[in-house]
């Protein structure tokens, strides 16, 4: 993907004390990445048990793909398929991912990132992440 997309490839570097952690985060061309990008042959290939989203919220491109995705894969190869949400930075929670709830086998979220994906909402509004993490 670095290769053929300006913004070059992501990294994620984890800062980790003995109480908290804190990413700092390069996203490059993450959120480029579409279907026309896999090989969705080999992705769903004989013998595929398990199909993984990871960092949805990241690869916005591919949201409009998983749906297809994950329904060829139950349905073709009899896969199970987890996903992992990781934080909305746009702080919508949308994207499609309550949608695919029903349809998805493990979900691998934090405390935060379920209250936020739920609409936890105090006052009438989004909560905060500090809110989030005081209530929870």
């Amino acid at each position: 993907l670095s290769a053929r997309r300006e913004g070059g490839q992501g990294v994620c570097i984890c800062l980790s004390g003995r109480r908290d952690r804190a990413f700092v985060s390069f996203k490059g061309s993450v959120a480029d990445l579409s279907e026309a990008d896999l090989d969705v042959g080999r992705l769903l290939a004989p013998g595929t048990s398990h199909l993984h989203f990871s960092a949805y919220y990241d690869c916005s491109g591919l949201q409009p793909a998983v749906p297809r995705l994950m329904a060829r894969a139950k349905a073709e190869r009899g896969a199970t398929v987890s996903i992992v949400p990781q934080t909305d930075a746009t702080g919508a929670w949308e994207g499609g991912l309550l949608e695919l709830l029903p349809h998805t086998d493990v979900l691998l979220c934090n405390q935060r990132e379920a209250a936020s994906i739920a609409g936890v909402a105090i006052a009438g509004r989004r909560a905060t992440w500090y809110e989030i993490s005081e209530a929870v």
